[in-house]
């Protein structure tokens, strides 16, 4: 949302642009039955709005931009805002070309 409260077209534009993407990146990986995927373009701050939708939900799943200063990759803050406040599990999924190379494929994955 911008400084004033408005939203412009160019946002809303963008806003069902990645929510079309998204759409076909689960139809192309599902197949045949895909789940069912309920998609909302809110004009509202982040963090609250996730907290709140994660009442209902079974998990969240968010990617993570924030750096430390050292340039590699640390939560970001609606992450770490969403993990430690939503109510259903978190999964925050750094980008593949953020992967160390030396991250064992086979190694478990630990949630909490």
């Amino acid at each position: 949302m911008a400084p004033d409260g408005t939203w412009t077209q160019r946002q809303e534009d963008q806003a069902r642009q990645i929510i079309e993407q998204a759409q076909r990146i689960v139809d192309e990986q599902t197949g045949d039955k895909p789940p069912s995927v309920q998609a909302q373009v809110l004009y509202a701050h982040v963090v609250p709005t996730f907290i709140e939708a994660s009442r209902d939900a079974y998990m969240i799943a968010v990617g993570s931009r924030g750096q430390d200063l050292f340039g590699r990759h640390s939560l970001g803050s609606v992450s770490s805002g969403l993990l430690h406040h939503a109510q259903c599990p978190v999964a925050v999924v750094h980008a593949p070309e953020s992967a160390q190379e030396e991250i064992d494929d086979a190694a478990p994955v630990l949630l909490a």
